[in-house]
């Protein structure tokens, strides 16, 4: 306890470690989902740590991130709401690889020093996800109720 305060007193914060039990989601394990993810697209060769955020319960708000990740810690974070039994796996799988995709396709800054996290090369490598079309339209078709200021158990029913 006294620890964390004097922290908090420097402004410091604590390097966030995944703990592997906070890998286990109610309905999706992320370790599994990204050790398979790993193996097939990127021959194993990933060292990223991973986690869940957010808070599947709370209200969402008008816009939502549904994945992040960090290129200094090298730290994938998904949003909890993901962690439900009407979320499709292969839409949580495309999150993911997302995101690893972000680790070997670093962001990049045009001429003008324009910042482009999505840029050609990062999205030819991110269609190589064999579900991409499915997982785009399945989001396209999902996203407001993803978005919708609820809970998402009123979204799907209870968890």
């Amino acid at each position: 306890m006294k620890l964390f305060s004097l922290w908090k007193f420097l402004g410091l914060r604590r390097k966030m470690v995944a703990h592997p039990m906070s890998l286990q989601g109610n309905h999706v394990d992320l370790q599994a989902v990204y050790d398979r993810l790993n193996r097939l697209y990127f021959s194993g060769r990933l060292k990223l740590t991973l986690s869940w955020f957010g808070n599947a319960s709370r209200s969402v708000r008008s816009s939502r991130t549904l994945g992040s990740y960090n290129q200094v810690t090298r730290h994938i974070k998904i949003h909890r709401i993901l962690d439900h039994p009407e979320i499709p796996s292969y839409f949580v799988d495309y999150v993911v690889y997302h995101e690893m995709v972000h680790h070997v396709c670093p962001p990049k800054r045009s001429l003008y020093g324009k910042r482009s996290v999505h840029h050609p090369k990062y999205q030819e490598r991110e269609r190589q996800f064999v579900g991409y079309c499915v997982a785009k339209a399945w989001e396209k078709k999902n996203l407001r109720q993803l978005l919708n200021a609820r809970p998402i158990e009123e979204l799907y029913g209870r968890a």
